[in-house]
């Protein structure tokens, strides 16, 4: 009984959420991708899927509610400013990277495949303020030592 019944809990709480490339294309895996998806998830790897419309990353024993709280909670923490100057910043394996100053004095690094990156001056641009997670993570995880 208690094995039907789990099965059961699995199988609606799949419900709950839809693979990735269903969600953003709007169209149903085909057969092929969707074994593969099935196959990848039942050996317990990470899967991408979209939950309450938020991607998330999860596996067979991931709470979704929790994880997409924290995705939620995360979003908070992200600055949005213009873009002041971006300048070269050399290489980086076969990616082209830049320091960016934001109008708000913010200054960071960012990549891209192409010399001539898709933003530019005068965008308004979502970003993460590293030092700060990196601290509150530092916080977080003082029990690793």
């Amino acid at each position: 009984m208690s094995q039907f019944y789990d099965e059961y809990s699995a199988d609606a709480e799949r419900e709950q959420w839809q693979y990735w490339d269903e969600f953003k294309t709007g169209k149903p895996l085909s057969y092929r991708e969707r074994k593969r998806e099935e196959n990848e998830f039942n050996q317990g790897r990470l899967i991408t899927v979209a939950y309450k419309g938020v991607m998330m990353h999860i596996d067979y024993l991931t709470d979704l509610e929790k994880k997409y709280n924290e995705i939620i909670k995360n979003q908070n923490k992200m600055k949005t400013s213009k873009i002041k100057s971006i300048q070269n910043d050399g290489t980086w394996k076969d990616l082209y990277k830049f320091e960016v100053q934001m109008e708000n004095g913010d200054v960071g690094g960012a990549f891209a495949k192409t010399q001539v990156p898709t933003w530019k001056v005068g965008d308004v641009k979502s970003y993460r303020d590293w030092e700060t997670d990196r601290k509150s993570t530092r916080l977080n995880s003082s029990h690793r030592l």
